[in-house]
């Protein structure tokens, strides 16, 4: 089957009925260092929600830089600012501040009602180029293996289990416990990769998605849990709603297929297409 169905809280997950692109790497310090600078003329909030670990604010040079060696390490950002930057790319990177501002997502929209709700636009527009996958095609790029028609039970094309270790060691960062400035970078584990070819389902950062719960945002990624075998495996399966400051998530976007500039989004990005059902 290409989607799981939970029978005591009705839904489904992994089906995804159209073609879309994914990028094969996560989110890195080189490509948000860009954006950040394009965006801070034009953005309304503090300048640190633009940082991260591997990006600063330089005064002397006057703009975002990446620390030098990191660039290629996937950074961590916020819901909105994932969605800004989807904006952007939809917008060809032009700098001004429409260009931010819609494309994907309407900023405008982004906000908290009398009662506590978010108001952010959750789906993107139909013409987006670029967009933070849903929880289906994130899980689907990462498991789905469509000559098999089957789910995997691992991220690596596999049913058995990713191990732990360094480039060159293991399989996966997740769980190897070195100090920040070990990390390595996006797609360095170069043989492990789901069914479609992205790096770093297991290990890197926990990642964006569209599909929301409970009324706020959820993320999904393998620094809690490596594996899933059925649906209540699934529904613990690093899923989280609105994680801590320490914990903010990364990107991997999703993007048409026609016409796109494949290196916008990652080093490289393959594309999903097919659509079958077997039980």
């Amino acid at each position: 089957m290409d989607e799981f169905y939970d029978p005591v809280n009705p839904r489904s997950v992994g089906g995804v009925n159209h073609r879309y692109r994914i990028a094969k790497t996560e989110l890195t310090a080189g490509q948000w260092a860009e954006f950040a600078n394009a965006y801070l003329p034009y953005y309304q909030g503090s300048a640190n929600d633009l940082r991260d670990f591997w990006v600063r604010y330089d005064d002397a040079a006057g703009r975002f830089v990446a620390t030098p060696g990191k660039e290629n390490l996937p950074v961590q950002v916020q819901w909105r600012l994932a969605a800004t930057y989807a904006n952007w790319l939809h917008n060809d990177k032009a700098i001004a501040a429409w260009a931010f501002e819609n494309g994907a997502y309407d900023i405008s929209t982004f906000g908290v009602d009398a009662d506590g709700n978010y108001t952010d636009q959750r789906t993107p527009n139909p013409d987006a180029k670029f967009w933070i996958p849903t929880e289906d095609e994130w899980i689907k790029a990462g498991y789905w293996n469509p000559d098999l028609q089957r789910y995997m039970a691992y991220p690596d094309n596999s049913d058995d289990p990713v191990y732990p270790g360094l480039p060159g060691v293991g399989e996966t960062s997740f769980g190897i416990g070195v100090q920040p400035d070990l990390w390595p970078d996006v797609g360095s584990y170069s043989d492990t990769q789901s069914p479609w070819g992205l790096f770093d389902v297991s290990g890197g950062q926990s990642e964006w998605t569209t599909t929301w719960a409970f009324g706020e945002p959820t993320a999904w990624g393998t620094n809690q849990r490596d594996n899933w075998t059925d649906f209540d495996d699934l529904l613990n399966f690093n899923y989280f709603v609105r994680p801590p400051d320490n914990t903010i998530p990364t990107l991997r976007l999703a993007s048409t297929i026609p016409s796109t500039p494949i290196g916008a989004i990652g080093v490289g990005a393959v594309y999903l297409q097919r659509r079958t059902r077997c039980r």
